[in-house]
């Protein structure tokens, strides 16, 4: 994740046999790589084991410890400053994993700090930390150089053009610090009130031998659109009390007339796609996505212009777009949201666009990938509705609406395959019978290769979950291998 990579890592594993925390930190990147599965839910939230994110959380915090211990005797020169360096590069690698960039940046932070005392301490004589070598110093100076350029769009909000702008930014600053803290916080509440939803679901598919990971990942996040709500749950309450916050935090940035700076429109996106997942989260057909219409047209403006400074910066920097990680995450969701779930073409089709044109990488996802997956979910609805349209009789006219029929829709999509690879991908699609009240799940597989990706049908279910307040066993009515 962190380029040029080949020089640290290196080093990393040359130091751990007589380093206690660059070894602990490698074994919690270990740990945290293994978490990851390769089973990426259509959100592109990062899908972990338990086990492991568990075993991985409890390595880290061992390595935190190990290099507090070590910083302490790096002040007192009874221990060398590299170790220091190359576990942050192994902490940052963590945090991004775990898409926490707060507390990769504060590492990143330190370690700058510190690079920039040798460079100081180079310019004067003098040496202030015990080295090991000065040629590994200068290599990990050279890397954290390559990680300043990463991280600089996370500093968009202090960049001033001239001197009205500072005296402006001045002034406004707090409030940005403000209302980014506040949507931090909204969508952390919007996370765990989507989790709370797919828990109730969870418990009836968990144990299911006969489904694969990403079926039952696929079939928990479709249930947990129709499962009923203990009498005793609070969540519709909570759901409703964010919601109205979420439009108050849309309406303070409208308000103060912030939503034209980079730094807010990252903001904005980031704020979209809260809105977007928990506006939708109980909706057994796709018809109130049908609200974002002209929102996402709208957010699609936010999105290009953002991505056209991000990009004169990469190119100004002559970083390789191929190698350099966007640390400013959240443009890849937003836009695979609206291409796999806007009902109207062109919109889609320009969200696909912006996707090939800006070549970006957030964390483990990489925009071609993103793009050729979404461009297959894309078509496969296409041809779908053009079925129904044709009053194919596998598919039930009736509940055709324009542009897009219903019947044609996916609720949810798992995808499967490597993540910096779009060449062989198997889709997990699940939908909710048109007409059923979410009674009954329809599980589609499809596996595509090739470039672009071609999909093919190869396998078909039907789950009757018995209603909305299902609390029984499923009954699986269809399971059907398709003609390949």
């Amino acid at each position: 994740l962190i380029q040029p990579a080949g020089p640290w890592v290196r080093l990393a594993l040359q130091m751990s046999l007589e380093s206690e925390p660059v070894l602990r930190a490698i074994t919690a990147v270990g740990a945290a790589h293994r978490a990851n599965i390769s089973v990426t839910h259509a959100s592109l939230a990062v899908a972990m084991s338990a086990d492991d994110k568990t075993l991985s959380r409890k390595l880290y915090g061992k390595a935190l410890s190990a290099l507090q211990t070590h910083i302490e005797k790096v002040k007192h020169r009874k221990a060398a400053l590299e170790p220091v360096l190359i576990t942050c590069l192994l902490l940052i690698t963590f945090e991004i994993l775990f898409e926490d960039e707060d507390t990769a940046f504060l590492h990143y932070t330190l370690a700058r700090r510190l690079v920039d005392q040798l460079e100081a301490d180079r310019n004067a004589a003098k040496s202030t930390f015990q080295l090991q070598s000065p040629a590994t110093t200068n290599d990990l100076s050279s890397t954290f150089d390559r990680l300043r350029d990463d991280l600089a769009p996370l500093l968009d909000q202090m960049e001033n053009q001239d001197s009205t702008q500072r005296e402006l930014t001045r002034h406004i600053f707090p409030l940005r610090k403000q209302l980014s803290s506040q949507l931090t916080s909204l969508i952390a509440e919007g996370h765990a009130l989507l989790h709370e939803f797919r828990s109730l679901a969870t418990t009836n598919w968990q144990d299911r031998s006969d489904l694969d990971p990403a079926a039952r990942l696929c079939l928990t996040y479709c249930h947990s659109r129709s499962v009923a709500l203990p009498s005793t749950s609070n969540l519709a309450t909570r759901t409703n009390i964010l919601l109205d916050s979420l439009q108050a935090w849309s309406d303070m940035i409208a308000t103060h007339r912030l939503g034209e700076s980079r730094y807010a429109q990252l903001l904005r996106i980031r704020h979209f796609t809260s809105l977007f997942s928990l506006s939708t989260c109980r909706a057994t057909s796709e018809i109130p996505t049908d609200d974002f219409t002209q929102t996402s047209t709208a957010i699609l403006d936010v999105i290009e212009a953002y991505l056209s400074h991000s990009q004169l910066r990469t190119r100004a920097q002559s970083r390789d777009e191929t190698t350099s990680i966007s640390h400013d995450r959240g443009v890849l969701p937003a836009l695979h949201i609206i291409a796999t779930k806007s009902r109207d073409l062109s919109t889609r089709q320009r969200a696909l666009a912006l996707l090939r044109k800006y070549r970006r990488r957030e964390g483990l996802r990489w925009s071609p990938v993103v793009a050729a997956i979404a461009e297959a979910v894309v078509n496969l609805e296409e041809s779908r509705a053009s079925a129904v349209s044709r009053g194919d009789d596998s598919l039930d006219a009736e509940f055709a609406t324009e542009p897009m029929p219903e019947a044609a829709r996916f609720a949810e999509i798992v995808i499967c395959g490597a993540r910096m690879d779009a060449t062989h991908v198997r889709l997990v699609c699940a939908r909710f019978e048109p007409g059923s009240s979410g009674r009954r799940i329809v599980l589609e597989e499809f596996e595509g290769e090739g470039e672009p990706l071609v999909m093919r049908a190869t396998r078909l279910r039907a789950f009757d979950l018995g209603g909305v307040a299902w609390g029984g066993d499923v009954e699986v009515e269809v399971d059907r291998l398709c003609d390949v």
